[in-house]
């Protein structure tokens, strides 16, 4: 007994092995040129991410451990840092706010930003952003604190956070520790506010009345920084030292010196101008 069949053959021909199918047609269109640069760009992104970290983490001398994050754990290490450093520090008034502007509610309320900070992540960078804080706002007994705190460890021989200590000191009439600190950042590798420091160092030892040594680095210095400030105290220990006409040169020098400023330089240089003007009056 045959069963019935429900298959039906076709008269269509099997597909030939050697057609090959038509080929879909490639997607075009702006959605799809954007999303083929998707990629490329989550790349650059990333890259130019790691390098701004990288710098800022380099100049505000952050801890190591910060430093294999970034390098090791490409983007999240410097996504993290992102969020938990650069942002915070950029939301600070010290960024926004030119220093000719500031004013002494200003400064405190960096310090008290830069101080809740360095209660959540306590950091050699955070301590050093804090003494720098306070040497601008005159609180040069904390300066010197967050100085001493920083030189510990891999990071006693910083010169920056000796320069940093030797500033507060002087400010303190610490002129010894002072002169410490600063004989401390004179390294050959280190040329960062050579000018100032050597200035620094003159003025320690005019206060020490090692007055020959100061006359030296006052004259090695005083033309080579943008402020009368070193020819008028080269001036001064001058006269103290009854070298008058030398020293009247020099003021007049600064007199001089004063009449191809701009206004605002000259309002900047007053100190020092005024106090030339008085000690060529002694000699009228």
């Amino acid at each position: 007994m045959r069963y019935p069949t429900f298959y039906q053959p076709t008269s269509e021909p099997p597909p030939n092995p050697e057609v090959l199918p038509e080929a879909l047609p490639e997607p075009t269109g702006w959605l799809f040129t954007v999303g083929s640069l998707v990629p490329m760009l989550l790349s650059i992104l990333s890259v130019v991410l790691l390098v701004i970290c990288l710098v800022h983490a380099i100049r505000t001398r952050q801890d190591a451990w910060w430093f294999f994050i970034i390098l090791f754990m490409p983007t999240f290490g410097p996504l993290v840092y992102l969020l938990t450093v650069l942002l915070p520090s950029w939301k600070g008034e010290r960024i926004f706010t030119p220093a000719a502007k500031r004013t002494s509610s200003s400064y405190r309320r960096e310090i008290k930003n830069l101080e809740l900070r360095l209660s959540q992540v306590d950091t050699v960078a955070t301590r050093s952003e804090l003494g720098d804080a306070c040497l601008r706002a005159g609180d040069f007994d904390k300066a010197r604190e967050y100085f001493l705190s920083c030189l510990q460890g891999n990071y006693r021989t910083n010169p920056y956070f000796w320069y940093g200590l030797a500033q507060a000191c002087y400010e303190l009439g610490l002129y010894d520790e002072a002169l410490n600190a600063i004989d401390k950042t004179m390294q050959p590798n280190y040329t960062d506010y050579k000018n100032d420091r050597v200035l620094l160092k003159a003025k320690i030892l005019a206060e020490l009345n090692r007055d020959e040594e100061a006359i030296n680095l006052f004259q090695e210095v005083a033309n080579f920084i943008p402020t009368q400030e070193g020819l008028c105290r080269l001036g001064i220990i001058l006269e103290r030292n009854n070298r008058t006409e030398e020293a009247k040169q020099v003021f007049q020098k600064i007199l001089r010196n004063s009449q191809a400023m701009t206004p605002k330089t000259r309002k900047r240089e007053k100190q020092w101008i005024d106090t030339a003007k008085k000690q060529l009056q002694k000699h009228v």
